[in-house]
């Protein structure tokens, strides 16, 4: 009977997605077409879902393949279908892909922020098919010392573009002076603009951003 054991685990985190703890970020991890023509040949299991897959394998033959293997290179992509997440994601521009590389070479739990960011344009022709889902590549190295070592784990993290939310408070009995106060005890982290005027309406009311 095969005893499988947990291999390599990536995790992709956003900021704005995983903000509970058991909460899922919109983003697939799919292996490139070679990478997962290598985890057939050294007998590896692949389970996944949004924001995690893991590799599983039988350690008695990656001890059997060690001798065989030199270093290990995996490339992943992330793909996102969510039609809101680039729009949540602090990146350099729209479209832009991450490119990210990193290696277990020190250490068997690794994170990393997602960075390294590329225009889309400059990308090999393969990977066009993904159109505009394609949010990174994920390269991996582990080197033939750590193949068998137990096992890794990778967490990728996705920030969350800052952005602004606009209210209007208005007084609907037309007082003269608004004003918004705060406990005397914390700071406002809002920015406070003069009294405007609803323009078909003599109603005050005071804008403020956040």
């Amino acid at each position: 009977m095969t005893d499988y054991k947990p291999f390599l685990t990536v995790s992709v985190r956003h900021e704005y997605y995983n903000t509970h703890e058991n909460a899922l970020a919109p983003i697939d991890v799919l292996p490139e077409g070679e990478t997962a023509l290598l985890l057939k040949q050294c007998g590896m299991l692949i389970k996944a879902k949004p924001g995690v897959i893991h590799l599983i394998a039988d350690p008695a033959l990656l001890a059997d393949l060690v001798d065989l293997i030199n270093d290990f290179h995996l490339t992943f992509f992330l793909i996102s279908q969510d039609p809101t997440l680039r729009s949540m994601t602090n990146m350099p521009a729209t479209f832009d892909i991450t490119n990210i590389n990193v290696s277990f070479a020190q250490s068997a739990t690794l994170s990393t922020p997602a960075e390294n960011w590329t225009n889309r344009e400059s990308l090999p022709q393969a990977l066009t098919h993904y159109d505009h889902n394609l949010l990174g590549v994920l390269n991996i190295h582990i080197p033939k010392e750590c193949f068998t070592s137990g096992q890794k784990l990778l967490t990728v993290q996705f920030n969350t573009l800052s952005t602004y939310w606009k209210y209007y408070f208005f007084s609907l009995n037309a007082k003269p002076a608004l004003s918004i106060t705060c406990p005397t005890d914390s700071l406002p982290d809002f920015t406070e603009k003069p009294t405007e005027q609803i323009a078909d309406k003599n109603c005050p009311g005071i804008p403020f951003k956040k």
